[in-house]
């Protein structure tokens, strides 16, 4: 939590007001897309079971007449003119909106099919009763099998309160732009001890007749392809006669919009001026061994500001090409909407740190903040930083900013600097009331990062994040055109949502830069999910508009549908294999005194260090960092917020303390390893 004055909020109240204008009908949307993508009388408040009146199958439920099929389809695409999704949206619901600017389904959520029966959990098994083929496409039919997902890749479990539905889970993400076929076959059993078997309209298709006169020709081009998918499975083994279900889907593009902004990312015009203050001066607490400066950075804005037009662009505004048209993998060029001047703020060693400048100038460090903070936060590292020779440079994230009741307002806030065009990133909007959450302007600024996580425009919300991107690979390269600064030298290390942010920023940066990142984590919607800050919030507004249990869960795997191409869990490889990283995580001892990160949950912090690759790390000296070799060092003491207030939540001078001797002295030796003091808060 942040506490200015007397003002406290948690990280994402953000969600509060947003989630509340979300009804049950576009949770319902949501609902149908991953479990039926139809079944409008589908009850979130009764068991999860398949919405049918007839009488159930013993095996997968389809019924494309009613829209009932699996989940993640391509027959979605049906129709579509620009290679996005085109699920029926009659109702205009601005959810299926969202889902239809997308070309092509999650890499990280379940694939979903229903069950007319209870499925025995030890009959699903990735390999066996289910296939899963990587497969080439021209057009609808399925040209070839690149090769089968494994077990390694894919867990297949019955879920619901009856097992009656077969969720596929990808355990690393699924290639981006890709399409892949499923097989299920009539190893799947039932808690009966019977086979699956195959559904009626399915089984029309699966015949080599063409299907002719009345709803039997509806069928027809089902027929085609459900025998192009049979076909292709028999290459691979699996006979026509036991295949029960059969269906394709092809997965969006994930960093190919990103890659096109880094690959014509270019150094903006810059500027820097000193305050004539050092940290000391600031605050007492610091040492005072590095010098303050204040700055300016042009950044391209592919979101919109607000404008006497369009006050409220911030909150619905979202990244397009040419024309205002959809962001796909065959137009990945977004448009920037103007030019922001951006705050700045630089640190450099001074004379008190006892280093002499080097000829090429100081190293530096990008340092992004987390949820709700702001820029002001580098000055925290700035004295460790400076103890071992290098600079700091730190700008705000998207919607974030100096609010009127940041202590460092009447120094720092744009308006107070000697550059005119400057504006905070929050742009100081006035949306909602600071005290209540409620909509409307109470007079004072929102607070930074208020409107960052935006679930009632989830593109929105997909775009702040990798707006976030853009302005860091244009950071990096404006670098060289600060004085003293050596450009060739630069380091990052981010926190929090700053982590979030910079995972994509990594792994679209092929520039390696030494990485420190203190509690990241993803996928998204399991840190929304798990956060006690974050996932309370939700929760409450959600339940204020009736919407529990299920839907819930539901809600959460449709916004990650929207967020994927921007969720570091969709990056976190391609970081790993680039940069050396370095990661910090809070997992407490087991003990009341000392828990888990609450902000940030270890699970998703784990899965985050699984895709980089790191390893444990707990050795006293040296701990060796390689590109592909990352470490993850695992505090016994401390939490979320350690890293930058030794008081917050218990005294952890300590962990404070051995946090800021392991970031400084990974940067000090290139990010070729770092240095365990204190194994006492570290676990072995």
């Amino acid at each position: 939590m942040r506490h200015y004055n007397n003002r406290t909020t948690t990280p994402l109240s953000v969600a509060v007001a947003p989630i509340k204008t979300i009804t049950t009908t576009a949770l319902l949307s949501i609902s149908v897309l991953l479990t039926a993508c139809g079944g409008s009388d589908y009850d979130f408040n009764k068991e999860t079971t398949p919405p049918i009146t007839a009488a159930l199958p013993h095996g997968p439920i389809f019924d494309p007449a009613n829209s009932k099929i699996p989940s993640t389809n391509d027959l979605l695409f049906k129709d579509s003119t620009d290679g996005t999704l085109n699920i029926p949206n009659p109702d205009n619901n601005p959810v299926i909106d969202a889902i239809n600017e997308l070309d092509g389904f999650s890499t990280s959520v379940p694939i979903v099919a229903e069950f007319g029966m209870a499925l025995d959990p030890a009959s699903l098994v990735i390999g066996d009763s289910i296939h899963v083929f990587e497969v080439n496409k021209t057009g609808a039919a399925i040209t070839a099998v690149v090769r089968e997902v494994t077990a390694d890749e894919m867990l297949a479990v019955a879920v619901g309160d009856k097992a009656m539905t077969l969720a596929l889970v990808p355990r690393v993400p699924l290639k981006e732009s890709t399409s892949y076929l499923v097989v299920l076959t009539n190893k799947i059993k039932g808690t009966d001890g019977k086979p699956a078997k195959t559904p009626s309209v399915y089984a029309l298709t699966k015949g080599s007749v063409p299907l002719t006169g009345g709803d039997y020709a509806a069928l027809e081009p089902l027929r085609q392809l459900s025998n192009n998918m049979e076909t292709i499975a028999e290459t691979q083994s699996v006979t026509k006669d036991s295949i029960v279900l059969s269906w394709s889907f092809t997965t969006q593009s994930i960093s190919a919009v990103l890659n096109d902004v880094a690959a014509s990312a270019k150094a903006g015009k810059i500027v820097v001026a000193p305050t004539g203050k050092n940290t000391h001066d600031i605050s007492a607490a610091f040492p005072g061994i590095a010098d303050v400066y204040i700055g300016t950075l042009d950044v391209p804005y592919y979101l919109k500001a607000p404008s006497s037009s369009n006050p409220t662009a911030p909150l619905t505004d979202y990244w397009k090409g040419a024309g205002g048209t959809s962001l796909t993998r065959y137009n990945t060029t977004p448009i920037a909407n103007s030019t922001l001047a951006t705050p700045l703020m630089v640190t450099m060693p001074n004379a008190n740190s006892g280093l002499t400048m080097p000829a090429d100038g100081w190293p530096v460090i990008i340092y992004q903040h987390g949820i709700t903070r702001v820029r002001t936060d580098m000055l925290i590292y700035a004295d460790a930083m400076a103890s071992v020779g290098y600079a700091v440079v730190a700008m705000d994230l998207p919607l974030h900013g100096i609010d009127t009741e940041n202590p460092f307002y009447g120094v720092f806030h744009a308006s107070k600097t000697p550059f005119p065009t400057d504006v905070e990133p929050s742009f100081d909007v006035d949306y909602v009331n600071n005290e209540t959450g409620a909509a409307g302007p109470d007079g004072i600024s929102d607070e930074s990062g208020k409107h960052f996580m935006n679930l009632r425009s989830l593109l929105t919300s997909r775009d702040n994040i990798r707006q976030g991107v853009s302005n860091l690979l244009v950071l990096r390269r404006s670098l060289k055109n600060i004085p003293n600064i050596d450009a060739s030298k630069v380091g990052f290390i981010a926190h929090s949502l700053g982590g979030i942010v910079g995972v994509p920023y990594l792994g679209v940066e092929d520039k390696s830069l030494p990485t420190s990142l203190v509690a990241a984590g993803a996928p998204i919607r399991t840190i929304l999910k798990d956060s006690i800050p974050f996932g309370v919030d939700i929760k409450n507004a959600l339940a204020a508009a009736g919407i529990t249990g299920d839907a819930y869960e539901k809600f959460l795997i449709g916004t990650q549908f929207v967020l994927d191409s921007a969720d570091p869990f969709n990056y976190a490889i391609d970081a790993g294999a680039t940069h050396p990283i370095h990661m910090i995580e809070i997992i407490g001892d087991g003990t009341a005194t000392h828990i888990p990160d609450q902000v940030v949950s270890n699970r998703t912090t784990e899965m985050l260090a699984a895709l980089i690759g790191a390893t444990s790390a707990s050795n006293i000296g040296q701990n060796a960092v390689t590109v592909g070799g990352a470490k993850i060092v695992r505090f016994t003491q401390g939490n979320h917020s350690s890293v930058l207030d030794p008081t917050r939540g218990g005294n952890y001078l300590n962990v404070f303390t051995e946090i800021h001797r392991q970031l400084a002295s990974f940067q000090a030796a290139s990010g070729a390893g770092f240095i365990i003091t204190d194994g006492s808060i570290i676990k072995k």
